[in-house]
């Protein structure tokens, strides 16, 4: 059985943790600006005790150097994914009109209650969780494609449709 997703519920996540994102991106950059500043090499010591017979090298200069340059890839990678993470959110928040716009930024990234949602954009409590509603369900299908909106009629017959008759597609 497949495993239905709830992609109303996760754009909500997603939505809720967008100034955790905006904050891990943050951190990941001082992270990386800090191991390019300081990056742990230090001027080559020459000590009076000749190397070992085998003339095998431990240098503990080299040891950081790779680290550092392990740490940098790791943390560039992640900077990379967040950034576009970041970017796809705002770009779908584009989309919408100025009063869903600001009742995304108030009641799910800001997590404000909706009275003070309301308060702001100027309608009632109910009409703005209406709004909210289909804002978030733009961003959802934004998001996550077609399937996010499996719940309506239409979209359940056009997927039943293609299910049946792969040509349809």
């Amino acid at each position: 059985m497949e495993k239905k997703i709830d992609y109303i519920k996760e754009t909500k996540k997603i939505l809720y943790r967008y100034n955790h994102l905006l904050a891990q991106l943050d951190l990941l950059e001082q992270e990386l600006e800090y191991i390019e500043s300081n990056d742990g090499m230090t001027g080559i010591r020459y000590c009076p005790t000749p190397p070992s017979q085998t003339n095998a090298i431990s240098s503990k200069v080299e040891d950081v150097g790779i680290s550092n340059a392990m740490n940098r890839e790791v943390l560039t990678s992640n900077i990379r994914s967040l950034e576009r993470d970041i970017t796809r959110i705002d770009r779908t928040l584009e989309t919408l009109n100025y009063n869903e716009r600001e009742i995304i930024k108030h009641r799910y990234m800001g997590r404000k209650p909706w009275d003070y949602v309301a308060d702001i954009v100027g309608y009632s409590e109910k009409h703005c969780q209406r709004m909210g509603g289909n804002a978030v369900r733009k961003i959802s299908t934004l998001l996550f494609g077609i399937q996010a909106c499996s719940d309506l009629p239409i979209i359940q017959y056009t997927l039943e449709k293609t299910r049946d008759n792969p040509s349809l597609s």
